[in-house]
């Protein structure tokens, strides 16, 4: 896994990598990451998955480029559904201007496991931070 921060609030986004079948997750493309796609291809990784941690707009600011651009899978909590569709004008309370949101793929929930190409990603729901926060857990 490799993370980066990026844009002016200084998000953490992370890809995740099966080095073996160059499978590729984003989790929480923030506030311009969109350089990270350069990597993406530069690498030849096959993006699966656009993973939403929680529904904040930092942390979901880039989805409708990275769907636009990968067609990836797009997940996040159903609880934090309402965020997701309220992205532009949370956004615009701090001077920034994102795209919308595409809708989710689909919902993740607890003890979900998706699968990147050999590795195995589990899904535990932790609220608090927001309503649908999720921790993820890569299995060894």
């Amino acid at each position: 896994m490799r993370g980066h921060v990026t844009g002016p609030l200084e998000e953490n986004v992370f890809l995740l990598v099966d080095a073996e079948t160059t499978r590729a997750a984003i989790l929480d493309p923030g506030i311009e990451s969109e350089g990270l796609l350069e990597t993406i291809q530069r690498e030849h990784w096959q993006l699966d998955y656009i993973i939403n941690s929680h529904g904040h707009f930092d942390h979901v600011f880039a989805n409708a480029f990275y769907k636009g651009r990968t067609g990836a899978e797009l997940l996040i909590h159903e609880a934090d559904l309402p965020l997701l569709e309220r992205l532009v004008e949370n956004s615009m309370v701090f001077g920034f201007r994102p795209s919308p949101s595409p809708r989710p793929d689909r919902f993740l929930k607890e003890g979900d496991v998706l699968k990147l190409g050999g590795l195995e990603i589990g899904v535990l729901h932790t609220p608090g931070h927001s309503p649908g926060g999720v921790t993820l857990h890569v299995a060894d």
